[in-house]
């Protein structure tokens, strides 16, 4: 795993605004893994995708996370702080493969499928209606499907079986749809969150980058450097020099 520099966070940022999360989530990967290559991460299972970019978060902000959610039974707002490690632990080298094809049976019905990965999340598209983008990533999941002799596709799938697919998903890929547990500290509801890996880390990449432009800002209206030599200074040396300039 490769260290960001500041100048390689910005660049990165820069590059995926405005773009689809998954692609956000591919250019983030490629800067820290670059030994892995842009293939195989893009094949990557969501679950280990997530579990990279959650060290990658680690490497850039801290282990700790927080949050604030609304409760649903009072109101009130709910502070959280986790720990990374306690949502998705830290992957090995033999981590970075994609996954075998899985393979369930049920009656007549062999069910041979693959998990969704971040080229399946570009190739549906964020503004998909839910069963329609569900329905997409089923068919481009699913391997082989066969009822007795006859090859069929995911639409010709009986419902109990399509929901035991998409169990079988969720199960060989844990961390592709996280929820955290929450109680309530005013009123004890207890419930669930989903807590979506790339829409956080790049919320505070946005945020990190504007507050680093404004100390580019600051420090080149002072001293009239040019954003290439700022950016080189170290992070120690950048505060030294802001701490002068505000006098603290």
């Amino acid at each position: 795993m490769k260290t960001l520099s500041a100048s390689a966070c910005l660049a990165i940022w820069e590059r995926g605004a405005g773009h689809h999360p998954a692609r956000q989530a591919l250019h983030l990967l490629n800067a820290a893994w670059p030994e892995v290559g842009p293939d195989m991460l893009a094949q990557l299972s969501l679950g280990q995708r997530n579990l990279l970019l959650l060290r990658l978060r680690e490497q850039l902000f801290g282990s700790q996370i927080e949050s604030v959610v609304g409760c649903p039974g009072c109101g009130q707002q709910v502070e959280l702080t986790l720990d990374v490690r306690d949502i998705g632990g830290q992957p090995d080298q033999e981590f970075l493969e994609p996954k075998a094809p899985y393979f369930f049976s049920q009656g007549d019905y062999q069910i041979h499928f693959r998990l969704p990965n971040s080229l399946d999340l570009l190739a549906i598209g964020p503004d998909q209606e839910a069963t329609i983008a569900r329905n997409a990533l089923l068919a481009r999941c699913l391997v082989l499907a066969q009822q007795g002799d006859q090859t069929i596709s995911s639409d010709q799938l009986p419902l109990e079986i399509e929901a035991q697919l998409i169990d079988q998903m969720a199960q060989a890929d844990p961390q592709a749809d996280i929820e955290l547990a929450i109680t309530c500290p005013f009123c004890a509801r207890a419930w669930q969150v989903g807590f979506d890996v790339i829409h956080y880390l790049w919320r505070e990449l946005t945020a990190w980058a504007y507050r680093f432009l404004g100390d580019v800002h600051t420090l080149a209206s002072e001293y009239g450097w040019a954003e290439g030599d700022i950016l080189a200074l170290s992070p120690w040396r950048r505060q030294a020099y802001l701490a002068i300039i505000r006098g603290t």
